[in-house]
């Protein structure tokens, strides 16, 4: 039987929440907080707004995934 796993956490930020929006919802900046992060498939594209979706492009060590 396989035994469910969960991680949470939190983090309080000391910022307006526009300025923490502009930080964290352009994609082609992940790689600031995310040190597998490589990039997405469409760089340059900016911030996206409620629904976008986009492709994420991780390595770590050999590993690659999208």
């Amino acid at each position: 039987m396989s035994r469910p796993m969960t991680v949470s956490g939190s983090v309080e930020i000391a910022a307006d929440p526009q300025t923490v929006y502009a930080e964290i919802a352009d994609p082609d900046r992940m790689g600031r907080w995310s040190p597998e992060n490589v990039g997405t498939g469409d760089p340059g594209r900016g911030a996206l707004t409620t629904g976008e979706s986009f492709v994420g492009h991780n390595r770590r060590g050999p590993a690659r995934w999208s």
